[in-house]
């Protein structure tokens, strides 16, 4: 078997296993718990749950807790003004859903304006099934209208088999429960089986992964040009992609999707030249600027569903000794990353290794201080002294825009990294 094939085998496996590990809470009811606390603000936004009879509860209520939580206003459009939904319970048996809990709606399909929202969210169940059966040509329509407004499209377990039959996945990539791969595969999608899948403004995920479920539409409402690929990173690049996966395989987090992928970004500097700043390129050439490895983190980032852009600092070495013999002072524009973790922004450090440091020092002793440590609730970065002065500066860029060229040109001196 060859090594890459080897790789994704593995990378399947463990997210195979992923699906199965969750918590046990609430006694014999099984669902995904983190632990992690978020900073999200949603509440500019407003979320519509669209949903039938015989609904998953928790798929539903759980997820709108969260967005709640978040500052959003989160209504629930149903078949009927009352909706009965069940409960998923382990016991010595196995899985029993017996037990049932009813709840009002705040408004009914035809009475829905989509002028007023910004994600539609569909939970599992037969609540699906349901919508179809009673008034498939709303729902559709309603999809359709929404994929064209642009609007997030949230989908978990059984919920896709609405987008589905509404045909917006055609040519898409979508996750969702094993009985409805035939359905997707139908519709023009392709089918991974992962705990969730972005693609665009299409959010589908897993059961019972509710609180990813809430994070990734969360997130797409937030921040969607800094999770898309764009054309210096391009983070749907297969070989990107893969490594991405590899890379963080088994983690449960973001944080600790975040960590593997800094300290891969940071220890695989190297000085060999590379002139490319294409993310998948700088992957494969090494990318021996901090200009090129803010992409590749960034890229490396967004690949695995994680917020991230581009920003620069300006920094002056104080006597910097050249290789004629000179000293003076050297001014230019350092490139860094902005991850999102959790809801809040931080600036990390894509070059920060010993060999970098020293590069900057000119001082082999002063390289016993690096590497730059991983921490997900500060900034990581190399830090300000007398002999390096280094200024963050406002601006942040969601691709190597010409803005960004721009600034850059206007702050380096006469030393380029």
């Amino acid at each position: 078997m060859k090594p890459s094939m080897v790789r994704s085998t593995v990378v399947t496996l463990i997210s195979l296993l992923m699906i199965l590990h969750v918590d046990t809470v609430w006694g014999q009811v099984w669902w995904e718990s983190t632990g992690e606390k978020y900073s999200f603000d949603l509440s500019r936004f407003r979320i519509l749950i669209l949903l039938g009879d015989d609904f998953d509860y928790h798929e539903t209520m759980i997820v709108k807790k969260h967005w709640e939580t978040w500052g959003a206003k989160v209504d629930i459009a149903g078949t009927a003004c009352e909706l009965t939904g069940h409960l998923w319970k382990r016991t010595e048996q196995g899985w029993d859903r017996s037990e049932i809990s009813q709840i009002k709606t705040d408004l009914i399909l035809s009475e829905i304006d989509l002028g007023c929202y910004h994600a539609l969210f569909f939970p599992g169940g037969n609540s699906p099934k349901s919508l179809l059966r009673t008034d498939s040509v709303r729902v559709v329509e309603l999809i359709r209208q929404a994929n064209r407004q642009g609007l997030v499209l949230g989908a978990i377990c059984h919920g896709p088999l609405v987008l589905a039959a509404a045909d917006v996945l055609q040519g898409r990539t979508a996750t969702g429960h094993p009985e409805i791969i035939g359905s997707l595969t139908n519709a023009g999608a392709t089918y991974a089986r992962k705990v969730f899948v972005v693609d665009g403004n299409i959010v589908t995920t897993n059961w019972p992964f509710f609180e990813t479920t809430a994070v990734k539409i969360a997130q797409q409402l937030l921040y969607p040009e800094f999770l898309r690929p764009t054309t210096f990173i391009n983070s749907d690049d297969p070989a990107v992609r893969a490594r991405a996966e590899e890379l963080t395989a088994g983690c449960r987090t973001e944080a600790e999707r975040a960590k593997k992928i800094f300290e891969y970004v940071r220890d695989s500097y190297n000085e060999v030249p590379c002139t490319t700043y294409v993310a998948s390129e700088v992957m494969t050439c090494g990318g021996n600027s901090c200009r090129r490895r803010s992409i590749l983190l960034a890229a490396l980032c967004r690949a695995v569903g994680i917020p991230a852009r581009l920003h620069l600092q300006k920094v002056t070495i104080k006597n910097w000794r050249r290789s004629d013999g000179t000293v003076a002072d050297v001014t230019f524009a350092h490139g860094i990353a902005g991850i999102n973790i959790n809801g809040s922004w931080y600036l990390y450090e894509p070059v920060g290794n010993r060999d970098k440091w020293i590069s900057w020092t000119q001082d082999k002793r002063r390289g016993e201080e690096m590497p730059v440590q991983f921490y997900a609730d500060r900034d990581c970065l190399f830090a300000s002294d007398s002999k390096i002065i280094i200024e963050d500066l406002p601006d942040y860029f969601a691709d190597r825009t010409d803005k960004m060229i721009r600034l850059i040109e206007k702050i380096d001196g006469d030393v380029r990294y």
